[in-house]
């Protein structure tokens, strides 16, 4: 035998010191830890959108179905980071857990804005897919000075013209309130997807394909005018939401991007009581249960777990 294997066979015989076996068990379980953390690392999705979209209302009624609990307002009022579990069924006697990371981006303009879209996007935390959330002007209004600003000079349109009928007027007044929303929503994608580019242009390739996803939410309200709402996000070469889709993805590579039409419930919209516009929901409550089930489960999808 050569030396060597002869002083490796007596040290087998040899006591191993105390210190040297907790040297080892600590090497064996910090890497069995950083096994599993891999194994159960949560997979990033950012939510964005502008102020009253139904960004929040959206996260809360995922992570209320996935916990059987079927109000979405259960949880607290604060919501920027939220781990929802879903149990991805492999075998009869065996549930794979999969952790989807929900980071909410705030939709008013802040320093909490420009920094949510900084951490949630670094290179050690880059989004594998992104929710933008839209509502076709639709916006539940929170009472900042812009939009105080706007329905002051609508609610003056109902004085206008004594002789006009009020049901023109409140036409008008939702016309002009959600023309005045899609451009802080056309605002809000050239942001969003300037921070994504950054993000997914630096980004180490990924197993599964990029994708962003258009929630068309509160189409519980234009039922009827959907395809029409549907063409104006992605599809129709007129417009300017459209074509900055586009410009994205002929820039940044093969991202996929689908628009899917979301409802966490009927409800009517009247976004100021100064104003006399009111819209009424087309849609019952089971048809906006099975438009937000195709949507968990088309999400699902995308990042590969289904």
């Amino acid at each position: 035998m050569q030396p060597d294997v002869q002083n490796e066979l007596a040290a087998l015989d040899r006591p191993i010191p105390l210190s040297e076996l907790a040297r080892r068990s600590t090497a064996v379980a910090t890497s069995v830890d950083r096994g599993f953390s891999r194994l159960w690392r949560p997979i990033p999705i950012l939510v964005s959108g502008t102020p009253g979209a139904g960004k929040t209302m959206l996260c809360r009624s995922w992570d209320a179905a996935q916990r059987g609990n079927p109000d979405p307002t259960y949880m607290s009022t604060a919501l920027d980071d939220l781990h929802i579990l879903i149990r991805q069924r492999r075998w009869v006697w065996f549930d794979r857990k999969v952790r989807l990371a929900l980071s909410v981006v705030p939709g008013q303009t802040s320093r909490n804005r420009v920094g949510g879209f900084a951490s949630r996007l670094t290179s050690g935390h880059t989004a594998t897919g992104a929710v933008h959330v839209v509502c076709w002007g639709y916006n539940t209004m929170w009472g900042t000075g812009d939009e105080l600003a706007v329905v002051r000079k609508l609610s003056a349109l109902d004085g206008e013209n004594p002789d006009e009928d009020p049901a023109e007027v409140a036409t008008k007044q939702a016309r002009l309130l959600r023309d005045f929303h899609l451009g802080l929503e056309l605002a809000d994608l050239k942001e969003t997807l300037r921070h994504l580019g950054a993000s997914w242009g630096k980004a180490r390739p990924v197993r599964t394909q990029r994708w962003l996803v258009l929630a068309l939410a509160k189409c519980d309200l234009f039922w009827s005018e959907l395809e029409e709402a549907s063409a104006y996000y992605l599809g129709d070469p007129e417009s300017k939401f459209g074509r900055l889709i586009s410009d994205f993805q002929d820039r940044y590579g093969p991202i996929e991007v689908e628009v899917l039409p979301v409802s966490t419930g009927p409800e009517a919209w009247e976004p100021n009581s100064a104003l006399r516009c009111r819209k009424e929901p087309e849609i019952e409550r089971q048809d906006a249960e099975i438009l937000m089930s195709n949507f968990y489960g088309r999400l699902e999808t995308l990042c590969g777990i289904r």
